[in-house]
């Protein structure tokens, strides 16, 4: 989703320092942000099934005040998953194009972590965002507003791009793990609310048995 965000909104979230929230795997070419077509699926249940239909290429998907949320979505790396009415039942990569142009693929793991570092009244309303657009299907931009996100910034990153990768990820979990017989996009969300109850670390959950690498 495009989004036309304000100065005053978005005057906070310049970016202040060089860590990443995710990693850049050697050897795993990035999409070309030249080559990339814009594709607009709004948040929905039935958004992975959506994605699938359309063919192996290069998407831009969100955009947030400069920087892109890119989809690869390539020819190999079949999934196992069987998605009713999915032509394309393919792996994709997710990845955050900066406006300097550094680029790389966000992870729950990293993720998690700069949720830790947040102070409490930021960790709790971003979390009530996190659950709105992963288990409510709402838009990012509007789960922003309505939880009052826009001074949150983690680890110098905006909140919106967090939830909009977020929304992504989701996307990525149910095509993968299909609700219908697992868990899809809940296995994930299990850790930020482990993370919001105090209770965990990202260095505990990481070594509980799921996705959160």
């Amino acid at each position: 989703m495009y989004v036309a965000i304000s100065y005053c909104e978005l005057k906070s979230c310049a970016k202040v320092n060089l860590e990443m929230l995710g990693i850049h795997p050697k050897g795993l070419v990035s999409p070309n942000p030249l080559n990339a077509v814009r594709l607009n699926i709004p948040n929905s249940p039935n958004i992975s099934v959506l994605f699938c239909t359309h063919p192996d290429g290069e998407y831009i998907v969100e955009e947030i005040s400069g920087y892109k949320l890119i989809i690869k979505k390539p020819d190999s790396k079949k999934i196992k998953a069987n998605l009713e009415g999915c032509r394309n039942q393919k792996d994709f990569t997710i990845w955050v194009f900066e406006p300097n142009g550094n680029h790389w693929m966000p992870t729950h793991l990293e993720t998690l972590r700069a949720f830790h570092n947040l102070n409490r009244p930021n960790k709790q309303s971003l979390f009530c965002a996190i659950k709105d657009v992963v288990l409510n299907f709402i838009e990012p931009v509007e789960s922003w507003r309505t939880h009052h996100c826009q001074n949150i910034i983690v680890e110098g990153y905006p909140s919106l791009l967090i939830l909009s990768y977020l929304k992504w990820m989701a996307v990525l979990e149910d095509t993968h793990y299909p609700p219908n017989t697992y868990l899809g996009r809940k296995m994930a969300f299990a850790g930020y609310v482990l993370i919001n109850s105090g209770l965990y670390t990202p260095d505990e959950i990481k070594r509980l048995p799921g996705i959160w690498q």
